[in-house]
Parts: C-alpha cells; sequence; structure tokens
C-alpha cells in the first residue's frame, strides 16, 4: 500500500421522492484517481456505523475513493424510518451512483453493502447490472426468517390492526422510535433474494461473511454465493454480524474487499 493521506468532504443528493439524503465522499491523495466505491449501511445504522469509516480509510490508502451515506430515514438524511424501503433504497443507490459521475467526476466501479444493505446491492445488481464490482457483507438470503424472532410471532397480527410503534438505538447510542406497518413486513417476507441472485448477469459479486454471525447466520451466505453465477464467497472465521470480534476479523474484511477490487482490475471486469 502507499502512503495516500485520504480528504473527506460532506456531499448531499436528492432522492426520487425529493429528499435530501446525507453523504460523505473520502478521496485518495493519488494523483487523477477518480475510481470510486459506494458504501452502504445496514438496518438501524448509519454511514459512520458498521466498519464503513475503516474501510473507507483503507480504500483511500489503496488509491480508491469511496462515498457512504444515510438512507432516508436514517444518520442526518430526510425522511421516515422504514423497516424495509428495500426497492425505495436500491433506487437511492442508483441516485448516489448518477450524482456521483453527473456532479463529483466519479468513476463508480464498486458497491458494497452490509446486512440488509447486503441483500440491497445484490437487488441492485439483478435491477441495474451498471457497477461492475459489487460486494455483499452478511446479507440476507432467506428474507421470511429472523422476523419473528425480532418482533414476536403474533406481529403480522399486530401490523395489520395498526402501525406498532417500536424503539430503536443505532451504532452510536441515539435512540428513536419508529413504526412498523404490514406493507414493510409484506416487502420483506416476499422479496426473492433467489430471483435477484440468478437476474445479475455482468456485475461480479463478491459474498463476505462471519462463520460467528448470530444475526444472519453464514448459511445465508453461503446460499447467496451460491446462487449468484460466477461469484466468490469469503468465510471469515470467528467474524460477528459488525466484524468487531477482534482487529483480526476487521484486518480480514479489509484485505477481503481489497482483493475483490484489485482483482477485478487486473482481470479487465472494471
Amino acid at each position: 500500500m502507499s502512503s495516500n493521506i485520504s480528504t473527506s468532504k460532506a456531499v448531499t443528493f436528492i432522492n426520487n421522492d425529493g429528499l435530501k439524503l446525507a453523504g460523505t465522499l473520502t478521496s485518495s491523495s493519488n494523483p487523477g484517481s477518480q475510481q470510486c466505491i459506494i458504501m452502504c449501511h445496514g438496518y438501524q445504522s448509519y454511514r459512520e456505523g458498521f466498519q464503513l469509516p475503516a474501510l473507507a480509510a483503507a480504500l483511500a490508502e489503496a488509491g480508491y475513493n469511496s462515498f457512504r451515506f444515510d438512507f432516508s430515514g436514517n444518520g442526518d438524511s430526510e425522511g421516515t424510518f422504514r423497516f424495509a424501503n428495500y426497492w425505495g433504497e436500491v433506487a437511492e443507490i442508483h441516485a448516489a451512483k448518477q450524482h456521483l459521475q453527473q456532479h463529483e467526476g466519479q468513476a463508480v466501479i464498486g458497491l458494497l453493502g452490509h446486512s440488509k444493505a447486503g441483500g440491497e446491492v445484490v437487488l441492485y445488481a439483478s435491477s441495474y447490472d451498471d457497477i461492475p464490482l459489487v460486494i455483499n457483507v452478511a446479507g440476507r438470503f432467506w428474507m421470511d426468517r429472523g422476523v419473528t424472532m425480532r418482533f414476536g410471532e403474533d406481529i403480522s397480527e399486530r401490523a395489520a390492526a395498526a402501525p406498532v410503534a417500536m424503539p430503536a438505538q443505532r451504532d452510536d447510542g441515539h435512540t428513536f422510535t419508529w413504526l412498523l406497518t404490514k406493507e414493510d413486513l409484506d416487502e420483506r417476507m416476499n422479496l426473492d433474494m433467489a430471483a435477484a441472485a440468478a437476474g445479475i448477469k455482468r456485475s461480479k459479486v463478491l459474498t463476505i461473511h462471519g462463520t460467528a454471525d448470530s444475526v444472519i447466520p453464514i448459511d445465508d451466505g453461503r446460499q447467496m454465493a451460491e446462487s449468484i453465477a460466477g461469484s466468490s464467497l469469503v468465510e471469515v472465521e470467528g467474524a460477528d454480524h459488525n466484524f468487531r470480534a477482534s482487529e483480526q476479523v476487521l484486518q480480514q474484511l479489509i484485505a477481503a474487499v481489497l482483493g475483490f477490487l484489485q482483482e477485478g482490475e487486473a482481470k479487465g471486469w472494471v
């Protein structure tokens, strides 16, 4: 790696509903580098959550720019927090790509999503297929699982009667209350990740998953990788859902991401 020193700046853009979304563009000091990786946070998180700042620093050190942003209703972005909104967030990824290309002079070559956004980057690739390198970190394959465990066996009936108020806490300790609707439950439960995986034609996809993930089991990662033609899988031994078990698992995450990007360039996928 070089001794590049990164710089970051705040960037805002507008989604399809006219909401202002907040983001951070981190640029490498590598002269002329315009290759950019969009990074997306997971459920009840924001652009400073997970390991996104550490990944941004590592990408800059390796000569890549990166852009991480808050989905609508999350972090500093406008809008109302929603449990699902998968396709809405997929559209926001596309809006981010267009803004970066048209207004920031960036060439978006990579897309990374964690947890909920791990599934969303697969949905993105199945719909747009215009970002060559896609990285799913700890995304869910079986979307009908985990809902009743989180909210209770009777959640569908409760939400059908009226939106259910839910307490939440973000990575940084910020607490808030949101409404779980039947519409959002139905969207989550009816998402077909197998169909999305089969729909990816051009993008190359890497799945990274921790073997000690208790939120979304490693089997989801294995099935995702198996379902996408030509994709690859990196299993990080002992890694939890947020890759915070140790400095070693974080470094393995970073190494897997950088290795995939560099392989993509070397093989002409970009």
